[in-house]
């Protein structure tokens, strides 16, 4: 991310299930003329299987959800925006959020929890064209569900969040959205067999085109 053009790269030391230290990777693209106002888009990059210790790939879960934020980062820099765009690599979701609620609990977003306008989070979005919209927002789930349908992809809507980093933002009154595969079709979910051949970069794509035009709808309207 470092290597972005007009990104700020921090980290921030995170402590995973009281056992070992770990960081967040947190990329700062500084609005024009309301830098006050903050967007966040994420993922986690950490990952897990059936033998952590051994080998845990996460090609799916979630090399592709941090290939999005990386993604997005890239082409945002190239554009000027009023609002600041915080791109954040989580770590120590597998174990329990640790990474996101370390996020949450910093001054940065003592100080600028009200001007958080919302919270994208993508975690495993290249299975197949079968997508996942989690949000408690019925706004944002409009959005997202008519670009799921201009991108090709199929979708459900799921209200009762949970499972991933968006979660901690929701709780704290930050609009959020989730877009997710079905890791329940996923024979190689949280498997050593994650592997980037079982990928499917064109749907990857598709989800990557919807998020950013839904980020773009929701900043139009600020």
């Amino acid at each position: 991310m470092k290597e972005i053009k007009g990104v700020r790269v921090t980290t921030q030391n995170v402590t995973v299930d009281d056992h070992y230290s770990s960081f967040n990777v947190i990329g700062t693209l500084q609005g024009t003329t309301r830098p006050d106002v903050c967007y966040v888009i994420g993922g986690h990059y950490d990952s897990t299987s059936e033998n952590p210790k051994v080998s845990a790939p996460g090609a799916l879960d979630n090399a592709s959800g941090s290939a999005g934020v990386l993604e997005m980062a890239r082409v945002f820099s190239q554009i000027g925006f009023p609002y600041t765009l915080i791109f954040i690599l989580f770590t120590g979701e597998e174990q329990g959020y640790f990474g996101s609620k370390k996020f949450i609990q910093s001054k940065f977003i003592e100080d600028t929890i009200h001007q958080l306008k919302l919270m994208l989070n993508m975690d495993m979005i290249a299975m197949d064209d079968f997508i996942i919209i989690e949000t408690r927002e019925d706004a944002l789930g409009e959005i997202w569900q008519k670009l799921a349908e201009k991108h090709g992809l199929t979708y459900r809507v799921d209200t009762d969040i949970w499972g991933s980093d968006h979660v901690g933002f929701a709780n704290a009154g930050v609009p959020s959205i989730l877009t997710c595969s079905d890791h329940d079709k996923y024979p190689h979910y949280h498997r050593t067999t994650d592997l980037p051949d079982n990928l499917d970069l064109e749907s990857a794509r598709k989800t990557l085109l919807m998020n950013i035009e839904g980020l773009f709808i929701r900043m139009d309207a600020e």
